[in-house]
């Protein structure tokens, strides 16, 4: 079931009317991060840093999107960070 989830509501807003508040217009986008239990993680704050990962990549690719996690992922970012100088994973 995890890959064949219904996602067509998940898509980007283009095409959708702007919200219109207080006098506002509002242009409303959303970039979803995807993370499934038990494969990308048991505890909620592993799915949660997983799936925030997931929407990071998401807004890499040009926003307006959804990612599911993947082990690329976390490599990438323990990359960046060990080449920041600040890895902060064992």
């Amino acid at each position: 079931m995890a890959r064949g989830l219904q996602l067509s509501s998940l898509g980007p807003r283009q095409g959708r009317a702007p919200i219109f508040a207080e006098g506002l217009t509002v242009h409303v986008g959303s970039t979803i991060g995807i993370a499934l239990s038990p494969q990308d993680g048991m505890t909620a704050s592993a799915l949660l840093h997983e799936a925030d990962l997931a929407m990071y990549e998401g807004k890499r690719g040009g926003r307006g999107a959804y990612r599911f996690f993947d082990q690329e992922m976390e490599g990438r970012l323990r990359g960046v960070l060990h080449w920041m100088g600040t890895c902060a994973w064992p």
